[in-house]
């Protein structure tokens, strides 16, 4: 017999499957508008950006191989390690923009700070990626045959 409940857990479960595209699709209209006329400073979208893509993955990957060496967690694969240096690496996230635009609060602000930050992620992002694939290698690396 089903759970009284389970109405309410299949319509939960329907809303989660759609919500990620729908918030996709809120940012891309967000950033098809360019970033517009704002009244923030590029001072501010400078600083913000900078530190979110080049300070953030930074302390990010002190704190996950600090973890790691500090044996606070064991690495299954590299690709545990590789998962945990990117989301450091990606800029502000979706959720930003959907409580701007849900909230009515400074919606253009965060939309020329999200338009700036996404397009220097195209030069950052790389960059990172493949520091991060050749540290996993060296130091994350299981070897594949035992040479012993």
């Amino acid at each position: 017999p089903k759970a009284a409940l389970s109405l309410i857990g299949s319509s939960a479960q329907t809303f989660s499957a759609c919500a990620v595209p729908c918030m996709i699709m809120n940012l891309g209209a967000i950033l098809e508008k360019g970033p517009g006329k704002t009244r923030l400073p590029w001072q501010v979208i400078a600083a913000i950006s900078a530190v979110r893509l080049l300070i953030l993955p930074i302390l990010g990957m002190l704190w996950v191989i600090g973890g790691y060496f500090g044996e606070l967690y064991t690495a299954p694969d590299p690709m545990f390690v590789l998962v945990m240096l990117v989301i450091n690496t990606m800029p502000s996230g979706l959720n930003l923009a959907v409580l701007a635009s849900v909230n009515h609060n400074a919606e253009a602000e965060i939309g020329c700070l999200l338009f700036w930050e996404y397009c220097a992620a195209f030069i950052t992002l790389p960059l990172a990626l493949t520091g991060y694939l050749l540290l996993a290698q060296a130091y994350f690396a299981t070897p594949l045959v035992d040479v012993d």
